[in-house]
């Protein structure tokens, strides 16, 4: 514990940022009551979506496996959680390849194969839109985006 990694800080503020979002979404479902119910049902589709970053979940593919109308999915599962499905399997599919890209040696060809990319090129874009850098980069920098080492610099250079 004593011996920090590099960055700690960031992975720390992350872990917090994270926990408090889960805290805040379930005090909001709790406080609404009839999102309770439905919150429940979802949970099921959500956890769907989090066992499938294997590959580019669609919304037809939810709404046959969950026999829900596609538009009754997209109000509901935004309402509960903020974003839409296709916008949530996205985060984490994303999530997954940071995963891999910091605690693996896989290139970013099998990365992209393993999360069901088309192409290397398409998981870079679909990488950098969503973390502000391509994945090379952030494994060769310490797994941090462009706005954390601009923080980091600007923490060092107050000490």
């Amino acid at each position: 514990y004593t011996a920090r990694e590099p960055f700690y800080q960031i992975e720390v503020k992350s872990k917090f940022l994270t926990l408090w979002a889960y805290l805040l979404r379930e005090v909001r479902i709790l406080q609404n009551t009839s999102l309770t119910q439905v919150a429940k049902e979802y949970q099921e589709v959500k956890r769907y979506l989090d066992e499938s970053y294997s590959h580019a979940v669609k919304l037809e593919e939810l709404t046959d496996r969950f026999h829900i109308s596609k538009f009754h999915l997209l109000r509901v599962f935004k309402r509960i959680y903020g974003v839409t499905p296709m916008t949530y399997a996205r985060m984490v599919r994303i999530n997954k390849a940071k995963e891999y890209i910091s605690f693996t040696s896989m290139s970013i060809t099998q990365i992209a194969e393993l999360l069901g990319f088309s192409s290397t090129n398409a998981f870079s874009r679909t990488f950098a839109k969503e973390e502000g850098v391509p994945p090379t980069f952030y494994r060769s920098n310490g797994r941090i985006s462009v706005a954390d080492s601009l923080d980091t610099q600007k923490d060092a250079e107050s000490y």
